[in-house]
């Protein structure tokens, strides 16, 4: 394809395009032999592009991907209905796990709240419990967190 000519290089300076076969198809379209290739490859030379989806081929218009002052839509809005029905099903199902996984952390913060509640409610229970004892037998009760002036010293709630 590529030729030390000069009508070769002027050729190939206009051959770039969009869909890139142009250079192949402009140095080859009188010959008889390419002339299918022509004719199969006219379809890729409008801006479509192919998706498969399972056993579903789907053409996409790249005009409504939405480049500039033309804008025609999104690209995601220009997919087949089938694709769109996969990306809502997707999206659902990660709204759905989100919730699930919050609703759990959610679950599992009241569980620890409670499990500390009761915890303080228990450990209440026993120094009332081991207060009263203390004072009918007539001790008092000397936890160890007092200083030498009979006051606590504020590390030890």
């Amino acid at each position: 394809m590529t030729s030390t000519s000069g009508s070769a290089k002027k050729k190939s300076s206009k051959m770039y395009t969009s869909n890139g076969y142009m250079l192949f198809r402009k140095e080859f379209n009188k010959d008889n032999n390419f002339s299918d290739f022509n004719n199969m490859n006219r379809e890729s030379s409008k801006a479509w592009r192919a998706l498969s989806v399972g056993e579903k081929t789907i053409y996409i218009d790249r005009a409504k991907r939405g480049r500039g002052e033309n804008k025609k839509g999104t690209f995601v809005a220009s997919l087949d209905p089938v694709l769109n029905d996969l990306r809502g099903k997707l999206m659902d199902a990660i709204n759905d796990s989100h919730n699930r996984l919050v609703a759990a952390v959610d679950d599992e913060l009241r569980k620890a709240q409670d499990h500390i509640q009761r915890q303080r409610k228990q450990k209440r229970k026993q120094q009332e419990e081991d207060g009263d004892d203390d004072e009918e037998n007539g001790q008092e009760e000397d936890g160890g967190d007092d200083d030498e002036n009979g006051q606590e010293d504020g590390l030890h709630p």
